[in-house]
């Protein structure tokens, strides 16, 4: 469940007019949520051998190859990346803005949530 005071809205465009919401806070989409968690043992591996910067690469490539930047986390995950898109500059910004804060939300679920299943 979001918290409605910790959302910010992404700005429109004509191009991103189907960007939604993109939930700051605790709320990952159910389907990504298992994602995730398909991928903690990897994690947890990747500490263990003192490699995480490789399992960031791998995991992270692979969550942008699976899910699209526009979709809010907490959105069912019904369609799958942009291919070849042109943004405008500014779709750009929003888009490299949106890819910044999820890949952190990811990094804080596996550092601090992975293991509690949540």
């Amino acid at each position: 469940m979001s918290n409605p005071t910790t959302s910010t809205s992404a700005p429109a465009s004509n191009n991103t007019a189907g960007v939604r919401r993109m939930r700051i806070g605790h709320g990952f989409h159910p389907d990504r949520l298992r994602w995730l968690q398909d991928r903690y043992p990897e994690y947890l591996a990747a500490q263990e051998r003192g490699h995480p910067v490789k399992f960031w690469n791998n995991v992270l490539a692979e969550y942008w190859e699976t899910f699209n930047w526009k979709v809010a986390l907490g959105d069912a995950p019904n369609d799958g990346p942009d291919r070849e898109e042109r943004l405008s500059p500014e779709d750009a910004e929003l888009k490299r803005m949106m890819v910044c804060i999820v890949t952190r939300k990811i990094k804080c679920w596996f550092r601090y949530h992975g293991g509690n299943g949540i």
